[in-house]
């Protein structure tokens, strides 16, 4: 929400921003009764029923075109839409002039405002050089209203499903061959592919596997990465500047392709067409394979019918299916076939182990610390799978269960407490996988390490003490 303020309070604010004129006709679109003629009674009329949905699907439906595209626009933004990112629509004459700032919120008022389906904020943001003020008001759609956009206003087609969807997992388990190969990107300024900028998310540090970030492995967090390195991959057309303040172009065509009516989808053309009309030009070329890239990611269905353009639209709800993840018993741990294993069950497998490369496969060796914070988030079945696969495995989730609820001191672990920063700066950064930073300036470390520490300390001038 902007500047930390509530919907409530931005109803309250668009209240000042409308003139009479404008509350009257908001009232009318929404079907309010009127309270009173002066523009406190308008306002009084408006303010404790706008974010109630009654009323918001038929205003919406009554929009004309250009300003439904631009309320799916605003819908599209993660966060409140600048008023700039319309400036196509109060540019003067010629491509070459200014904006008509004054002329723009007049036709934003008209177009959306005055029918009561947006919420306008003034950013109170000095204005940039040569720049109204008004070229800081942003836009926004309230939370409840989401759910009665109309379809996008764009060309489609009947959909014919020519193939069945892709399952996101294979593009995934491509992703990891990827990685454990090392990673081959191309030639430096090659286009990048989906599956190499995925795989630039993937890393093995200090023996924890991550991908886009230590959070816990979810279907729901590894398919929300996937998509938003997805939309991050479309570029607009560099020869010519989107206006300030467009959403990731990316999301604005995957929030198209998810409200066009049903059973139908569009062509790369016409998408196109619908992003240019917004005032965000796009190379076709690059359209079409990030349209294509989404298919392959499982996020959009491809329709082709002989002798027709392809056509898309976003993919339906899939159906899980059972997780793969070939494990070969090994010393100590397990090996891992990544070219029989999806993403996800690797990543909760994990988070219970330290992982290197070996060869073509990963080693996976039980970890005591991070199995105990993490075993009760990994699912019953892939533990059974783990701890069948490997003795060693097997013994760590006993010795896990035996102990949880439990204060247990480690064992194995010396606890140094270090006053100067600078000294525990340069320990962690020598030792990166055998020290931890604890609370108030203590360190923890390996007890095999303590000596490496200590003679550390030592050459750079420090002297230890050890506490009775």
């Amino acid at each position: 929400m902007p500047s930390g303020r509530s919907e409530a309070e931005l109803v309250e604010e668009l209240g000042h921003l409308l003139n009479a004129t404008e509350i009257k006709a908001l009232c009318a679109s929404r079907g309010f009764p009127l309270a009173g003629s002066s523009k406190d009674d308008l306002v009084r009329s408006f303010k404790a029923r706008f974010l109630d949905p009654v009323g918001v699907a038929e205003a919406m439906a009554r929009l004309e075109p250009p300003w439904l595209a631009a309320l799916h626009l605003i819908a599209s933004s993660r966060v409140a839409l600048p008023i700039t990112a319309l400036s196509g629509l109060g540019r003067k004459g010629t491509e070459g002039y200014g904006v008509d700032w004054r002329s723009l919120w007049r036709l934003v008022t008209a177009g959306l405002l005055s029918k009561g389906v947006a919420l306008a904020v003034d950013r109170e943001l000095p204005p940039l050089r040569g720049m109204s003020r008004l070229a800081g008001y942003e836009l926004l759609l309230p939370a409840g209203f989401h759910e009665s956009l109309p379809p996008f206003p764009i060309e489609t087609r009947p959909f014919a499903p020519s193939e069945s969807p892709s399952a996101p997992e294979d593009l995934l388990t491509d992703v990891l061959c990827l990685f454990v190969r090392g990673g081959e990107t191309g030639r430096k300024g090659e286009a990048k592919s989906l599956a190499v900028r995925l795989v630039k998310l993937l890393s093995i540090t200090d023996g924890i596997l991550a991908f886009g970030g230590n959070e816990p492995a979810t279907d729901e967090r590894v398919q929300a990465t996937v998509a938003e390195t997805w939309q991050a991959s479309l570029e607009s057309d560099r020869s010519r500047c989107a206006p300030r303040g467009f959403p990731l172009p990316g999301r604005v065509v995957a929030h198209l392709l998810e409200h066009l009516p049903p059973g139908s989808a569009s062509s790369v053309a016409a998408v196109k067409r619908a992003l240019e009309a917004l005032g965000l030009p796009i190379e076709v070329v690059g359209l079409e394979t990030f349209l294509a890239d989404g298919a392959v990611a499982g996020l959009l269905q491809r329709s082709s019918v002989p002798g027709a353009e392809p056509c898309y639209r976003a993919a339906p709800e899939r159906s899980a299916r059972t997780p793969r993840l070939k494990l070969v018993p090994a010393k100590e741990g397990v090996l891992v076939d990544p070219m029989e294993t999806d993403l996800l069950p690797l990543l909760q497998a994990a988070a219970l182990c330290r992982v290197s490369l070996e060869g073509p496969r990963l080693r996976l060796v039980p970890d005591p610390i991070r199995m105990g914070r993490a075993l009760r988030q990994v699912p019953d079945s892939l533990v059974s799978r783990l701890t069948a696969a490997s003795p060693a495995i097997a013994a760590a989730v006993r010795e896990v269960e035996a102990r949880e609820g439990r204060v247990v001191v480690h064992s194995g672990l010396s606890v140094f407490r270090v006053e100067d920063r600078g000294l525990l700066a340069l320990f962690l950064a020598r030792f990166p996988g055998a020290v931890r930073e604890l609370p108030d300036g203590f360190l923890a470390c390996l007890s095999s390490e303590q000596e490496a520490l200590l003679t550390l300390a030592r050459k750079e001038g420090y002297v230890a003490r050890r506490a009775e």
